[in-house]
């Protein structure tokens, strides 16, 4: 019984990667209209990032495209992209790349721009919320509560900022 189980998990197996790959053949014939209109409105330039091999061998739209591209000599394992802020470049090889070299839509370089509370923005650099008006600051709050005792503030700066709370002593 135990030997037939692992046949039934096997062909389970081999049953679902068959049904996985006709899914992506299916998806990539469906949405091959959806390319042609992307190429066709293309002006300055189209860069897809993605498994070329596969898709050359699995729809033949997609292989005429990567048959013409590598013609023209535009196919390349690489894309620059360049910093809005600081206008560096980096070059982008894998998936990953965006995450660790612009991750925020900009470069690494620290932001350094002033939160509304003051503080200097510790996110590397980004262009999403650049006048700082959503971002709430994740620094200590430097402030003292109103007690005799003065009790340091335990809250990030951004939940006193936001309220305007009165810091009312949490330790008495």
């Amino acid at each position: 019984m135990k030997d037939m189980e692992k046949i039934m998990v096997l062909l389970f197996k081999v049953l679902t990667i068959i049904k996985v790959k006709k899914m992506i053949l299916l998806f990539y014939r469906l949405f091959q209209n959806r390319v042609c209109v992307a190429l066709s409105r293309a002006k300055d330039g189209l860069f897809v990032i993605g498994n070329f091999d596969f898709l050359s061998k699995n729809c033949e739209m997609w292989k005429e495209i990567c048959k013409s591209v590598k013609e023209a000599g535009a196919f390349t394992n690489e894309l620059t992209v360049r910093c809005q802020m600081h206008q560096n470049e980096q070059i982008i090889q894998h998936y990953n790349d965006f995450d660790t070299k612009c991750r925020e839509g900009g470069c690494n370089i620290p932001c350094n721009g002033r939160l509304e509370c003051g503080h200097q923005c510790i996110k590397p650099c980004h262009v999403e919320d650049m006048d700082h008006t959503k971002q709430n600051c994740l620094k200590s709050c430097e402030r003292k509560c109103e007690s005799e005792f003065q009790h340091p503030c335990t809250k990030d700066c951004w939940q006193v900022w936001i309220f305007e709370a009165l810091l009312i002593c949490e330790m008495i």
